[in-house]
């Protein structure tokens, strides 16, 4: 039961972040009278939410598979990957690192290829993390 809750309460946490890069892309990115000649709603934000999030969780998944051994039950592989530390940290982690790469994709019109450097940057957020904290350590 806990773990469906936490998941819906990563779906929520996932609309708001959507929603809130929704806003940013209209005000900030949208050019003055496209609204009227395009109606409908920005893809480019959610899309770029949702990959990067998708990226952040299969990192997760990816690091408990290598940690659990070969005989772990599925249940038990989705518990840890979806601990509540693990999910607040993502749920944080997640506007901080779309917003670190969204002015270069705002010219991208391709949405497949915005998805898939999101999900690429949502992945290795902790390698990166991590190779600019020992740089800046060793400074």
């Amino acid at each position: 039961m806990k773990l469906l809750l936490l998941a819906f309460v990563w779906l929520l946490f996932l609309v708001a972040i959507a929603a809130a890069f929704t806003y940013v892309d209209l005000v900030y990115f949208t050019p003055k009278g496209a609204f009227e000649s395009d109606a409908g709603l920005p893809k480019k934000p959610i899309v770029l939410a949702l990959a990067c999030l998708l990226g952040i969780f299969s990192k997760a998944l990816y690091d408990q598979l290598q940690q659990l051994p070969p005989t772990a039950k599925y249940g038990e592989i989705a518990r840890g990957a979806l601990a509540p530390r693990r999910v607040l940290g993502s749920l944080i982690v997640c506007p901080v690192i779309v917003v670190s790469f969204y002015s270069t994709l705002s010219a991208v019109s391709d949405l497949l290829m915005i998805a898939l450097l999101s999900y690429q940057n949502g992945f290795f957020f902790q390698s990166v993390l991590s190779a600019k904290l020992a740089r800046g350590n060793a400074q």
